[in-house]
């Protein structure tokens, strides 16, 4: 397969962009060990069987982009700008995003092996989607220290797979802003470490979450029956699917 290497200060990045840009296909295209550091689009990036493994994306604007089963083993993106952005089917394993911007990020069927994600903002981040058709996330010594992961979804429980679990146990969570990050009982962390006193909350049937904050949360399909729910901020919540049976979902819920 022809390699394509690009000098950096040669980049139009129109041009770049559509040089590179693939449909939907099944071979993968090698342009490994580009330097992209700074490197902002013009345009919405779709990005699709491309292999960028080693290549610096460092400060790059890659908002709105889409990485559709792409190899980024071993790249960096550190500071990149990659909020709302798609990362599905790729290969993110070994790949650096110290302090990059991944808010609302999608990592659905990723394989994330030593990924770090250190000092990074993954608020709202939803491992349960990562979970979903019947896929088992490939995750193993993530490095989450010092991570925003605020709102964050990381139930364990799938309907697909219902006898696995979300394995977070090699994953590292220190320093990590952990409030309002929701989970259940097929998630497994690290030992030792205290998600009450961080701020997040367990869901499952019969929980007590009075007047707990879980607006803009994903619980979607979430086991809550029993559950009380008095006070409960759901303000932009996704509940959709949620067994709330025997709840007392309608006492002072704020929507």
């Amino acid at each position: 397969m022809e390699k394509i290497r690009v000098i950096k200060k040669l980049i139009d990045t129109d041009k770049f962009y559509e040089l590179i840009s693939t449909k939907d296909g099944d071979s993968l295209k090698e342009i490994t060990d580009l330097d992209l550091t700074n490197i902002k689009f013009q345009k919405k990036s779709d990005f699709c069987n491309l292999n960028f493994s080693g290549s610096l994306f460092d400060q790059a604007y890659l908002k709105y982009s889409r990485f559709y089963r792409c190899k980024l083993i071993n790249a960096s993106l550190k500071k990149t700008e990659l909020s709302y952005s798609s990362l599905e089917d790729s290969d993110l394993n070994n790949s650096d995003f110290t302090e990059a911007n991944l808010i609302g990020t999608n990592i659905q069927r990723c394989s994330l092996i030593n990924t770090n994600f250190y000092n990074a903002n993954l608020e709202k981040l939803d491992f349960n989607i990562a979970l979903s058709n019947y896929h088992k996330l490939n995750i193993e010594n993530i490095n989450f220290e010092g991570a925003i992961l605020r709102k964050a979804n990381f139930r364990g429980y799938n309907n697909c797979l219902p006898k696995e679990y979300l394995d977070l146990s090699t994953c590292h969570f220190d320093n990590a802003d952990l409030k309002g990050l929701v989970y259940d009982l097929k998630t497994i962390f690290p030992k030792g470490l205290n998600l009450e006193k961080r701020g997040a909350h367990l869901i499952t049937a019969g929980i007590s979450l009075e007047n707990v904050d879980l607006s803009f949360t994903n619980l979607y399909k979430a086991e809550l029956s029993g559950a009380n729910l008095t006070g409960v901020n759901l303000t932009g919540t996704k509940i959709s699917g949620a067994n709330l049976t025997g709840a007392n979902r309608f006492t002072s819920i704020l929507f």
